[in-house]
């Protein structure tokens, strides 16, 4: 049984140039023809997920989901895709994408690189209302892509306030984040890129 369902009858459109990380979720890099980005994603034992945000300019497109009836700015979790031709290897996509989240006005509270295709990500957002969050991504190759997927969810403010005063806090969430998510954003990369 997949841990993940992807609805794929539609494809990006929308332009802009870049999404701060943190906020995106994932970005995705097409080749010449646009790739098939899904209009719906089901996660197994979470929330069925709608298109909040695509985009798709130079080269570069990508999409995040939230749960049904959820607005993106305060969205308990935010589901992204991105695929990248113009980085060589998962590792040299995820260094860009680190690049481009540090680079960001998102207040950046902890940061780990598990390997050279994981990392976590926890701060505080710069929209409109903040929003805390902890962000796991994983990224792969195949295809001629790189592609990455990456999950990314609101912090409670106890949590927040809880490891603003604890020195392994963080580690522990980001931990914890991994442990609940690798298999899923496994599953939506292999589907991504078996469609191409």
């Amino acid at each position: 049984m997949p841990l993940v369902t992807i609805d794929d009858t539609t494809t990006t459109s929308s332009a802009r140039r870049w999404l701060p990380f943190a906020a995106l979720a994932l970005v995705t890099t097409s080749c010449a023809k646009q790739p098939m980005l899904p209009a719906h994603l089901t996660v197994a034992g979470g929330p069925s997920l709608v298109r909040a945000k695509d985009f798709s300019t130079g080269g570069l497109s990508g999409v995040v989901f939230i749960p049904v009836g959820e607005k993106i700015e305060s969205a308990s979790l935010q589901l992204g895709i991105l695929m990248s031709k113009d980085h060589q290897s998962p590792a040299a996509f995820q260094d860009w994408i680190l690049a481009q989240y540090r680079a960001s006005p998102t207040q950046q509270w902890y940061e780990t690189v598990a390997n050279p295709t994981e990392a976590c990500k926890i701060g505080l957002s710069p929209e409109l209302p903040p929003r805390p969050f902890v962000a796991v991504h994983k990224c792969q190759g195949g295809a001629g892509v790189s592609a990455c997927a990456e999950a990314d969810e609101r912090l409670s403010d106890e949590i927040v306030g809880r490891c603003l005063r604890s020195s392994t806090c963080w580690d522990e969430i980001c931990n914890a984040r991994f442990a609940a998510w690798r298999g899923n954003l496994q599953s939506i990369l292999d589907d991504m890129l078996r469609e191409r």
